[in-house]
């Protein structure tokens, strides 16, 4: 990757590794933006959903004819100038919110985030959205799961119950998108350039480690 031009780094991690962190981090010590909160708030806008009905949609296993009948009939009230069926429409466009939909615009709003400039991008399969990006890199977070567990009770003031919890059903929705998504599982180490197990090293360190990457 030359960093002399602009480029686009992404970071996928595991719930409860600080991977948000460290990418927010490595984006300062490289003096670019960082985007995370953008990107879901353009989704919770443009869908009308909360935080928690665009990880349950990812979560939802794909279900072809499912996602084609709503696309339909969201095409198909779109099209008509019938007042209160786009009324109803309106209201009720969460449950229009397909899988499909949700993959085009996470993928439409990142391109136009990395169309300003460099960037570091956290999360949201960036990696896959990315993938013919000549000058980018893509990034992997890992970290044991018992080390993540500690870092939501922190964090979160929660019970180790519920962080395990909260590990397993998290890594297994957004891993059940990634698949509806790009075919493969997020934690192939072939979508990405580097994966880093952060599970013994503290956030500067993960930082450092990979921006040397980047330097080379």
């Amino acid at each position: 990757m030359d960093k002399t031009k602009k480029f686009v780094i992404t970071v996928n991690r595991e719930m409860g590794s600080k991977g948000r962190t460290i990418a927010e981090k490595l984006a300062e010590k490289l003096n670019v933006r960082f985007y995370d909160k953008a990107v879901v708030d353009g989704l919770t806008k443009e869908f009308g959903v909360s935080v928690e009905e665009l990880e349950r949609v990812k979560a939802k296993k794909s279900n072809f004819w499912g996602d084609l009948y709503k696309s339909y009939i969201h095409d198909r009230v779109q099209s008509r100038l019938d007042i209160h069926a786009v009324s109803s429409h309106l209201e009720n466009k969460n449950k229009l919110l397909t899988s499909a939909k949700l993959h085009q615009a996470e993928e439409r709003i990142m391109r136009d985030l990395a169309e300003e400039g460099s960037c570091v991008i956290a999360g949201r399969s960036g990696f896959h959205f990315f993938r013919d990006e000549p000058n980018s890199m893509h990034v992997f977070i890992q970290c044991s799961k018992e080390k993540r567990i500690q870092n939501l009770m922190t964090d979160r003031g929660i019970t180790a119950e519920n962080a395990e919890q909260l590990v397993d059903e998290v890594d297994r929705g957004r891993n059940v998108f990634t698949r509806k998504l790009s075919g493969s599982s997020r934690y192939d180490s072939r979508n990405y350039n580097l994966v880093l197990d952060v599970s013994d090293l503290t956030i500067d360190q993960a930082v450092d480690a990979i921006y040397y990457i980047v330097c080379l």
